[in-house]
């Protein structure tokens, strides 16, 4: 494929599409458990506005307190927190992971699609 693309041949990559086909960005979202057991959510940081330093998470019929940080390094070992990840650029999607173990465990090992919601 990148041989034709090199030569400006753009047959293999298909019907042109609108960018009205793209669906909008799901809300309160699980969008992936990593291979750590940490859940990278569909929540940027930008949207995320906690009142106090621990919300509570509702996720696949859990419901955990979990730490408000702005960052993943500073976390006691055995804490589930929420916190700005790795993605996202400037607006960092929000993580929740367990430090020193399994998010995902912690939840009941959502997938993709679940719904969260936070209070």
């Amino acid at each position: 494929m990148v041989a034709e693309l090199a030569r400006g041949e753009r047959d293999s990559l298909g019907t042109k599409r609108s960018v009205e086909d793209v669906p909008a960005k799901p809300q309160n979202t699980v969008c992936h458990v990593d291979g750590y057991g940490n859940i990278k959510t569909s929540i940027r940081a930008s949207e995320f506005d906690p009142n106090g330093d621990h919300v509570t998470v509702e996720l696949n019929s859990r419901s955990r307190e979990v730490a408000v940080k702005d960052g993943v390094f500073a976390v006691p070992e055995g804490t589930i927190t929420i916190a700005p990840g790795s993605t996202g650029g400037d607006d960092q999607y929000l993580e929740i992971f367990l430090r020193g173990g399994s998010a995902a465990d912690a939840f009941g090992h959502p997938t993709p699609g679940a719904s969260i919601t936070i209070q």
